[in-house]
């Protein structure tokens, strides 16, 4: 059995001076209840899109690239207890930020590993939690992103993430189940099976773009 959490998740929107999105916010998310069995799936291949486009953290967090070196995980993987509020150009040196792409269970290290340039914008509230930053080497394969995604109820998404430091693992398929009111139809509940780990994992939709 498993906790299937769940995350409070933003939509693609305006978020600070890059434009991007706003990120699930791991930290402020608890899991209610256990539901069923765990769905979480191991992959093993050892080359692909999301094989490729997804990375471990030293730290333990999932970073998805984007393209271009820029990558995007969850500010909390940054920010030093009790940071709150908006950074830019924070500083990443420390190899516990240093990236690993490609790492599955039959590819212990991955293909790659890349160096946190810069942290370009992080955000950290009771809203927000998101880190956008550069890394290099930069990765041969990125992830679609949609900004003018609007996902409905009912609507299929999924995550690849990195759970407890684990090689990287699928979600399957779980289905938007509803929009908070306060949030103004940013904020979305889901079902995927996560656990820590998980934190900065990208959500995907069927045409396999990042929509939040």
């Amino acid at each position: 059995m498993s906790f299937k959490n769940r995350l409070n998740t933003f939509l693609f929107g305006s978020c600070l001076y890059v434009n991007l999105f706003s990120l699930a916010a791991w930290g402020s998310a608890s899991p209610e209840r256990i539901i069923d069995d765990n769905d979480l799936k191991k992959i093993y291949q050892t080359s692909g899109l999301y094989v490729e486009a997804i990375g471990r953290m030293n730290v333990g967090c999932t970073v998805t690239h984007l393209g271009n070196g820029i990558a995007v995980t969850a500010g909390h993987c940054f920010a030093p207890s009790p940071f709150r509020g908006i950074a830019s150009q924070v500083s990443c040196e420390s190899r516990r930020y240093d990236i690993k792409w490609g790492v599955t269970y039959t590819q212990d290290e991955g293909y790659l590993t890349s160096k946190c340039e810069k942290v370009l914008a992080m955000e950290l509230n009771q809203e927000r939690d998101y880190a956008i930053l550069r890394v290099n080497p930069v990765p041969p394969r990125h992830l679609k992103t949609n900004l003018e995604s609007k996902l409905g109820e009912g609507d299929a998404i999924s995550i690849f993430s990195h759970p407890s430091m684990r090689p990287l693992e699928w979600s399957t398929w779980c289905a938007v189940e509803g929009f908070f009111s306060q949030s103004k139809g940013h904020q979305f509940r889901y079902a995927c099976d996560t656990e820590g780990g998980s934190s900065g994992a990208s959500v995907i939709n069927k045409e396999g773009e990042v929509v939040g």
